[in-house]
């Protein structure tokens, strides 16, 4: 919709509108202020049969230097601010957790959103069809 001139500003990935920009020209520019973040994280399932594979991997993935070298590839994160001291500037300058970028970014609290999520919706759904 950005790209077709529909609308004039969106909540988007940021990722896609830096491959957007980047990668087809768009004249898109991200506001960081005051932006959304969230953490995913690893799980384990009990009585894997690969656990130490799979700590293997967690210990890997989420070290300095692969976040660091993550961000060449695609704009999300790194979730290590000492990951971010191995990005180059330019890199870095399009990142979320840049230095500067994250400074007003608050959080999803995941708790809040399990308690009230089903009623939220339940009422955005009976708001869209009046």
């Amino acid at each position: 919709m950005l790209a077709d001139k529909e609308v004039v500003i969106a909540s988007a990935f940021n990722g896609r509108i830096h491959n957007a920009a980047k990668d087809e020209g768009q004249p898109f520019k991200i506001i960081w202020d005051r932006q959304i973040g969230y953490m995913n994280g690893w799980a384990i399932p009990k009585g894997s049969k690969n656990k130490q594979k799979a700590l293997d991997f967690i210990v890997f993935s989420s070290g300095t230097t692969p976040l660091a070298e993550q961000a060449k590839y695609v704009a999300y994160g790194p979730t290590r601010k000492s990951s971010s001291a191995k990005v180059a500037p330019d890199i870095l300058a399009s990142l979320p957790t840049a230095p500067g970028n994250f400074d007003t970014a608050f959080l999803i609290n995941d708790e809040w959103w399990s308690d009230y999520a089903d009623e939220l919706n339940e009422e955005f759904n009976t708001w869209l069809l009046n």
